[in-house]
């Protein structure tokens, strides 16, 4: 789990730098804590979905580009996945396909 933690924090940071913030300024405008942000960059914790959702947001970044680095033009499982999440407005199915795209991942 350790490595997708930190393959998600390294993608967060990556777009949070893109778009010039700092963490301050991206924990600000997620209303979350300097110390959180720090700790999901840094891959030191987990982060739910509908909390990465809204630093995507912020961030200005689909789902689709957040974890198209995690996907290989061979690896058709999470492409399937990213378009469901693409489709889905079900909060209960999102996490499922979450979870199933950090299982593909982790399985790598």
């Amino acid at each position: 789990m350790t490595d997708i933690m930190t393959s998600i924090g390294t993608q967060i940071k990556y777009y949070r730098k893109q778009k010039g913030m700092t963490q301050q300024e991206l924990a600000e405008q997620c209303d979350l804590s300097l110390p959180y942000i720090n700790f999901v960059e840094n891959g030191r914790r987990t982060v739910a979905l509908n909390t990465l959702i809204t630093i995507l947001d912020v961030l200005e970044v689909s789902l689709g580009d957040f974890f198209q680095p995690f996907a290989s033009t061979t690896d058709t499982q999470i492409t399937k996945l990213l378009l469901e999440i693409q489709q889905s407005d079900n909060p209960e199915e999102l996490i499922k396909i979450f979870l199933d795209i950090a299982k593909v991942a982790k399985s790598k």
